[in-house]
């Protein structure tokens, strides 16, 4: 693209293209769904016709970890319901408060507010009865998560219970993707994503300053991922957003 530059709006276009063939699509989204085993042949229709609906109307997309399916129902996690609320711009802020710790248990209320001073509460409870091995030893953390998740949901419903709110029985036996699901524990972006994402956004703004790049590049992060800045993106939304400035530098929008 020579002589000209990509705005944030010509590779906002792009993005959009290339994620409506992706998850507005259903063969598509039955091809991720294959990474499931043990989903009825049945019950894959159903769904795939749920996750388009879900990236339609509230941009949650499966790849990012929005999205986790058990069984054969669809559930949101953290990483979703906290991408939707930045999203719609209304959230203004969460508080947490620890109600209560006992011996190998906890409970958090946790205070979503949004545009105007609503706020909505929610209590969160975790035990080592209702939590794996992995997650016990971190109960207030847990209880904090389903504490948020709850009042989250109350404030911007989209109709699903979130996937941290299941207990292990809930979650035990169903099929599963066989990558790692449980959203609030992902990693972050890692050092090489971080130089990688820095060295793409420069190409494709080769005639801004570096001021100018940081900024269209957050503005990019913020519509699509609800965060400002490239060290708060997971490893899994960092290797997305590479992706997407590789695209778009290809492109030449």
């Amino acid at each position: 693209m020579e002589g000209k530059t990509a705005t944030v709006e010509q590779v906002r276009i792009k993005v959009a293209q290339e994620l409506a063939k992706r998850w507005l699509d259903p063969n598509q989204i039955k091809g991720w769904l294959k990474g499931y085993k043990g989903i009825p042949q049945e019950a894959q229709e159903e769904l795939s016709q749920v996750i388009q609906a879900l990236y339609a109307e509230y941009g949650l997309r499966p790849d990012l970890g929005h999205i986790v399916i058990l069984g054969d129902r669809p559930y949101v996690t953290r990483e979703g319901l906290l991408y939707y609320a930045h999203r719609t711009g209304k959230l203004t802020g969460i508080s947490v408060e620890l109600v209560e710790k006992g011996k190998g248990f906890c409970i958090v209320k946790a205070t979503v507010i949004t545009e105007g001073d609503k706020r909505f509460e929610a209590f969160g409870d975790a035990s080592v009865e209702n939590t794996n091995r992995m997650v016990s030893p971190h109960l207030i953390r847990m209880a904090e998560t389903r504490a948020i998740n709850r009042a989250l949901r109350e404030a911007f419903p989209i109709g699903l219970c979130s996937y941290e709110e299941l207990s292990e029985e809930d979650v035990k036996g169903a099929p599963q993707k066989e990558a790692a699901v449980n959203g609030w524990s992902e990693r972050g972006i890692t050092q090489k994503q971080l130089s990688l994402v820095w060295k793409l956004a420069q190409e494709v703004w080769p005639d801004k300053s570096k001021e100018e790049v940081r900024e269209l590049l957050h503005k990019l992060m913020e519509e699509n991922y609800g965060k400002s800045s490239s060290k708060e993106l997971t490893a899994k939304e960092a290797s997305d957003l590479i992706d997407t400035l590789k695209a778009a530098k290809e492109a030449g929008v």
